[in-house]
């Protein structure tokens, strides 16, 4: 079953081709890597990918029915919020349910009578049950910790840049997707993992 299709995507900039009638697909559970040498169309077609860019040919699909995400080089890190509130402020399914429970919470502490305010939490303990997220901020140490970032209160803007890339990384891989697009360039040999 595809994840990703591409079917026959070219691109030209400024007259000369980048890209010519690309065609791949990657199949759920592959770990696929992009190779080549600067100027080869590598960030073109990752643009492409997730329509950041559009193909002069061919298309490009990810498969509807299942939850992407991806990592750019560029990190959306909040300077001003510590490593673990970049992620735990982060808004998707997991950290919204998150807060949506808290606030309900935080009603009841003035209004624990409210029968509404009680099947509102009683609904939301179960949607944070079936996300798994009671254990969230545990699981987003753990990954951190992997990718060796374990001062948590620090503020991020304190990090390096490789730093800063792996809180982005530990966003992508929190963020519950069926299917992960990272960017990266390396330059000599190194690792984050």
């Amino acid at each position: 079953m595809n994840f990703l299709s591409v079917d026959q995507v070219s691109k030209t900039w400024h007259d000369k081709p980048v890209l010519r009638e690309v065609t791949f697909g990657i199949q759920q559970g592959e770990k696929v890597a992009l190779v080549a040498g600067n100027g080869q169309g590598k960030s073109t077609l990752f643009s492409i990918i997730v329509g950041k860019e559009t193909a002069d040919a061919g298309k490009a699909v990810i498969r509807k029915d299942i939850k992407y995400s991806y990592l750019s080089q560029d990190t959306d890190i909040d300077e001003e919020l510590t490593v673990l509130e970049n992620i735990l402020f982060d808004d998707h399914e997991i950290t919204r349910a998150i807060k949506n429970y808290n606030e309900v919470l935080d009603k009841l502490q003035t209004d624990s009578d409210n029968l509404e305010l009680l099947e509102r939490l009683n609904h939301l303990s179960e949607s944070m049950t079936l996300l798994d997220a009671w254990d969230y901020e545990a699981k987003v140490k753990q990954v951190l910790s992997k990718l060796k970032i374990d001062r948590f209160h620090q503020k991020a803007g304190t990090l390096s840049g490789g730093q800063k890339k792996r809180i982005a990384l530990a966003k992508v891989i929190l963020s519950g997707a069926d299917f992960l697009l990272l960017k990266f360039i390396f330059i000599g040999c190194c690792s984050i993992l």
